[in-house]
């Protein structure tokens, strides 16, 4: 078996996820009123839905979650820190980015975080995530 197959299983599976969870969330959003509407600021023309970063953060917890079950559980379980102030995997790393990176960006969608909070918030993630291997 290919070593990058189960990475790529995974994505895959995401990616069809994504695809298909998205425009649901699309429709709960317009139905639920939860848009934006056409301001100069933005790109968009029309109204547009917000959370769509929702369908996206759930498609991949599912992925992540049944991936889990395709790597070598000695894969998922090694210590990259172990050092630090705080032992991270490179699963725990990559999960704590991902929950950060989605609070943040749905924190934003309802109250509208300033640039340079959204760029802390995002540094803070990359670093986690590079700090747990």
């Amino acid at each position: 078996m290919n070593e990058f197959a189960p990475a790529i299983a995974t994505g895959t599976l995401a990616l069809v996820l994504a695809l298909v969870l998205t425009p649901i969330v699309r429709r709960i959003a317009f139905a639920a009123n939860l848009v934006v509407g056409a301001q100069r600021d933005r790109w968009h023309q029309t109204p547009t839905p917000i959370l769509g970063g929702v369908g996206i953060f759930v498609s991949v917890l599912i992925a992540g979650y049944l991936g889990s079950y395709l790597v070598p559980t000695d894969v998922l379980l090694s210590t990259r820190t172990p050092q630090g102030l705080v032992r991270l995997t490179a699963m725990d790393g990559f999960w704590a980015a991902t929950v950060l990176m989605f609070l943040t960006g749905l924190v934003d969608d309802v109250r509208h975080m300033k640039p340079s909070t959204k760029a802390v918030l995002q540094l803070v993630a990359a670093a986690g995530l590079v700090a747990s291997g």
